[in-house]
């Protein structure tokens, strides 16, 4: 594309437009049309393309020619790449339509474009014309709005707060109505359509090198700024923007690590760069904080694969501090006006917040509702301002729908399962004594005693013990640290609200695999209401419990590292998923047999199904059976001598509290045995409901999973149920608790995989005997929830033998130990197993 001869607005003003192409091509033709129909052009283009593997180079030789074209490598990052293009006309002689003698003192400008950003006509003539009326502007940004939706408002301007966010003051999803219209300074402006003077893209050095990609720009609008530069942006110039990189859209090379860990990085990078020196040595500690609670925040909201990537950023932060110190070094004679005037543009408080809230309401409800709520990409998660989607066609009102998020199918579910817990449990609420009885011993005092039990060698016990403390103590310990250290708490809340917890969980897993909430909410509910929880409850079984509420996070865990095991980074899944069965393991070990049956079994379905990644499949199943093995070192030392310590799970051994015995047909209906187990017969609809997968052609692979899942729970439950083992002298049959939980999930998961899309299909076949039958098998699987929530309910008073709640003084167990005398006390010291042993 040719610069063209006439003589262009503002002459004394020559343009070099540098455009940067990375596998582009399917975004390319419209940006160089929109080049090509600026007003007011560009004197001179150049295209840099850093080793595209598409048609980039084609598309770009019909465009601008292939003497325009500057190759570079692969990895070249976005700022080397602008150096090369502005490199390639050093020393070139004045173009034709340049500035002349009389036209005023010339000034050079560059001109960034990504090829993924498509200026409109008007673009570069407004910001030339804000240059003309302010001189002393030097970096001129352009309004962003959406590639494919063109009233969709992405950027008017950068900033950031004292962690690195990315704030764009904008409300999520907001339409462009000229309410943000106008000149104004701002501390940085985006890369794509940003307008620089020559000689102070000079002086800057350009983009920082130690950042090839993400945050480039705000960090060149901060050091612009502090070097006495105004930044400004301009309204009137409208560029769209794909935003590829960070929607996902295209693989990056300038980088091997994955695309979130490069954005954190780099935003702390840029903030600790520009920062005053005090604020320095307060940033890392507080960084480090910053990033403990976005952690934390990204697992209660089930992204655990956020909270991986926040956490690499941090340390990658950690291991480039030298880097950062030489960035500060090369910023500092450059530095002329005070930081702290520079804070009226950083963020208000108040944003972050903001935009937290907005996240934990998409997550409420599910990314939708009635104002349409938009779920950002992973490289922009928990960042303002919205992001262009190929996928949104409509663009509703922006903001929080507070009415969409009270009126969540999940959150209703959770309060439901809430309320009916509380009046099934109401003789176990109270706020004098602790909980005990069944398997479950009275806790200790506070989390610290949790700790010094794990990490202490020698348990003053009696004579002395160098056993092993469980592995499941320092997840408690943790967990009972968000209770302010009370371990009893803790206890309460995750014994206690183990039914809702298991419902909110079972809905959250199930989140992307069914399209129909209704059948999302029944499968939790009836998950939620399966007998195992319900005797968790009565039994004082917290292992068990717990292992309930984690096991549907585990098998989506599990599910997403085989669907990601051909993908690249798809290895990260599978490391997440043996961390969950590792702590679902540490408190119910008996899960650990039938978890290996149904990972090996779905992994076997899988490489079936897709016989040229079998053998990364099947690698990835090793990983997630690996990891727990691992971390629960040496308990599992002990395993493998000892299997029968697989048996009698944690908590106090009494045999009594296990009867009756489960059948091989009880445990098929997901009937554990016990003394407070609901009647066996109450999920019968639910297995009827389940072996209707088998029939839908669509659903052949998952309902087969489904089904194995029911598979490995039935032959360990029955194995763990006929198993003796011998604790504290006292021999007990094995109680299957969590392999009867694994078969309750597999019922649960087929039955939902037969009803889910069911009713479209039955509508617009023919009428027949499948639509008679088809209700039959639905009003039976209704009757599973139904049954259980009422049999609950009308339960009676518990034996003595059930948990309760006892007023008695609580003692760490070296304290029991030191006691013990002639009355016969002894100590109960927990082991790895739940193993109980006497002195």
């Amino acid at each position: 594309m040719p610069s063209r001869s006439v003589r262009p607005a503002f002459p004394r003003h020559l343009v070099t437009a540098v455009l940067v192409s990375h596998d582009g091509e399917r975004w390319l033709r419209r940006s160089l049309a929109a080049l090509e129909a600026q007003t007011r052009p560009a004197q001179r283009a150049v295209a840099v393309d850093t080793g595209s593997h598409d048609a980039s180079v084609r598309i770009l030789a019909a465009g601008l020619g292939a003497s325009r074209i500057v190759p570079a490598e692969r990895t070249t990052g976005f700022g080397a790449a602008i150096a090369l293009g502005l490199e390639a006309y050093n020393g070139a002689p004045m173009p034709p339509n340049g500035p002349r003698a009389g036209d005023g003192d010339p000034v050079e400008w560059v001109w960034i474009l990504h090829d993924d950003c498509a200026p409109e006509p008007h673009c570069l003539e407004a910001l030339l014309a804000r240059a003309e009326q302010s001189p002393d502007a030097a970096v001129l940004g352009a309004k962003a709005r959406g590639w494919d939706q063109p009233r969709l408002l992405l950027e008017v301007g950068l900033t950031t707060d004292g962690a690195g966010h990315r704030h764009t003051g904008l409300d999520r999803r907001e339409v462009d109505q000229g309410q943000h219209d106008g000149v104004r300074d701002v501390l940085a402006v985006g890369s794509a359509g940003m307008l620089v003077r020559r000689d102070v893209w000079d002086a800057l050095g350009g983009f920082d090198p130690r950042l090839p990609l993400f945050r480039d720009d705000l960090d060149f609008g901060w050091r612009a700024n502090l070097a006495g530069y105004r930044v400004e942006v301009v309204t009137d110039a409208v560029v769209h923007h794909a935003q590829a990189a960070a929607a996902g859209h295209r693989r990056l090379a300038a980088t091997r690590d994955f695309p979130r860990r490069v954005d954190r990085r780099n935003a702390m990078f840029t903030v600790l760069a520009n920062a005053s020196p005090l604020a320095l040595a307060l940033g890392l500690p507080r960084l480090a904080l910053a990033t403990v609670l976005r952690v934390l925040l990204f697992l209660l909201t089930r992204r655990p694969l956020l909270a991986i990537d926040e956490l690499a950023a941090y340390v990658r932060l950690v291991r480039s501090t030298g880097a950062l110190f030489t960035a500060r070094r090369a910023r500092a004679p450059l530095v002329v006006v005070p930081r702290r005037s520079l804070r009226p543009m950083m963020a208000r408080p108040g944003a972050r917040l903001r935009a937290i809230s907005e996240h934990i309401g998409d997550w409420l409800t599910a990314g939708r509702s009635n104002r349409g709520l938009y779920v950002a990409p992973v490289a922009q998660a928990l960042e303002t301002g919205p992001s262009s989607s190929d996928d949104d066609d409509d663009l509703p009102t922006s903001g929080i729908d507070w009415r969409a998020v009270l009126l969540a199918p999940g959150l209703l579910l959770f309060a439901g399962l809430t309320v009916v817990s509380l009046i099934a449990e109401r003789h176990l609420l109270g706020v004098h004594g602790v909980l005990s009885g069944g398997r479950l011993l009275p806790p200790p005092a506070g989390a610290s005693d949790l700790w010094h039990t794990y990490l202490a060698g020698f348990h003053p016990v009696g004579v002395g013990s160098t056993a092993d403390a469980p592995p499941y103590l320092p997840v408690l310990a943790l967990v009972s640290m968000l209770f302010l250290g009370k371990v009893w708490f803790a206890v309460d809340v995750l014994l206690l609200g183990c039914v809702p917890l298991a419902g909110l969980a079972a809905y959250v897993a199930m989140r992307g695999q069914l399209r129909s909430r209704a059948v999302r909410a029944y499968a939790a509910l009836t998950y939620a209401l399966l007998p195992v929880g319900v005797e968790a409850i009565v039994g004082g079984r917290l292992g068990v419990g717990v292992a309930f509420v984690l096991l549907p996070l585990v098998i989506r865990a599990v599910a997403r590292c085989f669907m990601a095991a051909t993908q690249r980074g798809g290895w990260r899944y599978a490391w997440w998923a043996g961390l969950l069965l590792a702590v679902a393991v540490a408190f119910a070990p008996d899960l650990l047999p039938g978890a290996a049956l149904a990972v090996l079994a779905v992994a076997v379905l899988s490489a079936v199904r897709r016989p040229a990644h079998a053998v990364r499949l099947v690698l990835a199943g090793l990983i997630v059976l690996l990891v727990p093995v691992v971390l629960l070192v040496p308990w599992t030392g002990r395993v493998w001598s000892q299997p029968g310590l697989l048996v009698l799970g944690t908590g106090r051994v009494a045999p009594g509290l296990d009867l009756p015995h489960p059948r091989p047909s009880d445990l098929l209906l997901a009937w554990p045995g016990g003394t407070g187990v609901p009647a066996w017969w109450l999920t019968v609809g639910l297995l009827v409901a389940a072996l209707s997968v088998l029939i839908r052609r669509d659903r052949v692979l998952t309902g087969l999973c489904a089904w194995a899942l029911v598979a490995a729970g039935l032959v360990t439950g029955s194995v763990i149920s006929h198993t003796t083992a011998t604790a504290d002298g006292v021999r007990a049959l094995g109680w299957p608790g969590a392999s009867a939980g694994l078969v309750g999930a597999g019922l649960v998961m087929a039955a939902a995989l037969a009803a889910d899309g069911a009713l479209p299909r039955l509508a617009s076949a023919s009428f027949g005997l499948r639509q008679p039958v088809a209700a039959a098998v639905a009003l039976l699987a209704l009757t599973a929830p139904l049954l259980a929530v009422t049999s609950w309910l009308s339960a009676g008073p518990p034996d003595d033998t059930a948990l309760a709640r006892h007023g008695s003084t609580i003692l760490p167990d070296f304290l029991v130990g030191s006691l013990a005398g002639s009355d016969g006390l002894r100590a109960l010291v927990l082991r790895p197993t739940g193993l109980t042993v006497s002195y």
